[in-house]
């Protein structure tokens, strides 16, 4: 990933808060972060925050493949994290894990979520 794709994340990141009325301070009290942190994840100096993707889609249901690539709306309709099997919560687990530590997994990470996102839907 380039550094205007950083940009372009941290950019619908902070499109998110906005909408969600949530301040810099609020959304990195809830995920233990700093609020400098957010404020240089926001604006495409920090890569990424796999604890902040994982508050934002289980909290306020919002659809991370939004923020990280501009597809899809904003927010996930009907989609309850809460709901699905322990095989499923311990597969995203491990793929917000491995964003954090790889940005080269970013589109099979992206592709399990697909996946995990249609089996919760049946």
């Amino acid at each position: 990933m380039t550094k205007s794709n950083f940009k372009e994340i941290g950019t619908r990141l902070k499109m998110v808060r906005k909408s969600l009325n949530l301040t810099q301070k609020k959304i990195a009290d809830s995920v233990d972060l700093s609020t400098s942190y957010i404020s240089e994840l926001e604006s495409g100096k920090q890569k990424s925050c796999s604890m902040l993707y994982h508050h934002l889609a289980t909290a306020h249901h919002v659809n991370i493949n939004f923020i990280l690539t501009g597809r899809g709306g904003m927010f996930e309709e009907g989609l309850d994290f809460r709901n699905f099997d322990q095989k499923d919560k311990e597969r995203i687990k491990a793929m917000l894990k491995m964003m954090n530590e790889k940005e080269s997994v970013f589109y099979r990470v992206m592709g399990e979520f697909s996946e995990i996102k249609e089996s919760a839907k049946e």
